[in-house]
């Protein structure tokens, strides 16, 4: 089955790591992926929020705005991961440097009749990407919208927003980094197989999601990755 095949490349599950690349954090989202679309379907949240962690303390010493669409309970936990590194939680968002944004809040702006509008969606990126880059700098953005929507059965909503995303990209390019826990990938096993297929080939790179990611990374590309 095609979850099976997708928990191997995500949780290395039979293969270990022979065939993924590894380098440190910083490299990784300031150099390896600064324009890329990464994705992560994680095992727990410690190692969700290790990957979340390493993004944005990684921008901020690039001197780069981040960006980050998350629940309420991931951006507390965020700060608190933040803080114990020594970071003015207030000063970075006064200086534009971290700016949280709440996800299911943001996905009422532009979700009409249960499915993304193109226009809508647009305008308030739009506006989110001008409030990140006004003072000059690089952003990178992490956003948890698409994996709101899945966990709510709303898989063709879940698509169509990838979709608009890269479109996003295609116009403003920029690193988008994408999670998805892996409980809500195996309660649809068996019936969106084609789904969880095209959300794999809508990133262009892949972190492995059963590793600590605070320092260092495991990825591939997904050409790498056969799911046929």
């Amino acid at each position: 089955m095609l979850i099976n095949q997708v928990e191997d490349t995500f949780m290395n599950t039979g293969t270990g790591h022979t065939d993924w690349l590894s380098t440190d954090a910083e490299s990784f989202w300031g150099e390896i992926a600064s324009v890329d679309h990464v994705l992560q379907i994680y095992e727990n949240e410690g190692i969700f929020l290790d990957t979340l962690t390493g993004f944005v303390d990684s921008a901020i010493a690039a001197n780069e705005n981040a960006v980050v669409i998350a629940t309420n309970a991931h951006l507390s936990a965020l700060e608190f991961r933040l803080q114990s590194y020594g970071h003015n939680i207030e000063a970075l968002i006064l200086e534009n440097k971290f700016i949280p944004v709440n996800a299911d809040e943001l996905l009422t702006e532009f979700v009409v009749d249960e499915m993304p509008d193109q226009a809508l969606f647009m305008k308030t990126l739009d506006k989110l990407i001008g409030h990140a880059t006004h003072n000059q700098r690089k952003f990178r953005a992490f956003g948890e919208m698409v994996a709101i929507l899945w966990a709510k059965g709303n898989k063709n909503a879940t698509l169509q927003l990838e979709e608009l995303w890269n479109d996003l990209r295609g116009k403003t390019p920029f690193c988008l980094f994408c999670a998805y826990p892996k409980n809500i990938i195996d309660e649809s096993s068996g019936t969106t197989n084609d789904s969880t297929a095209i959300i794999c080939r809508a990133h262009s790179k892949l972190i492995s999601g059963s590793e600590k990611q605070l320092t260092n990374i495991l990825y591939r590309e997904p050409d790498d990755i056969h799911l046929n």
